[in-house]
């Protein structure tokens, strides 16, 4: 978890191993689309390529934003990145 954040949000990484694999770079943005999976995803474990989409959804309406990076070390995957406003206040402001 890293803890670089502008003053007025907070901000947590979320570690997720995508097959020790990473996310593609030209993927990074898309796999927050509906219905889309990562071209690595091979587990067999299914799913609809719905759960970033909503995760993206809800923490937008908090005044939020989520993204994905890569980490520098293949085998570590990716990062999934949250930032949230420290207050209500600060969403609508953000969302105006």
């Amino acid at each position: 978890i890293h803890n670089n954040r502008p003053r007025n949000y907070a901000s947590r990484g979320i570690h997720g191993f995508l097959g020790h694999h990473g996310i593609p770079p030209a993927e990074l943005e898309s796999v927050f689309d509906k219905f889309v999976q990562s071209s690595k995803t091979k587990t067999g474990a299914g799913g609809t390529g719905l759960g970033l989409a909503i995760c993206r959804q809800i923490i937008a309406a908090h005044g939020g934003a989520i993204h994905a990076v890569n980490n520098p070390e293949p085998e570590h995957g990716a990062t999934f990145v949250v930032r949230l406003p420290r207050s209500r206040a600060l969403a609508e402001a953000a969302a105006a």
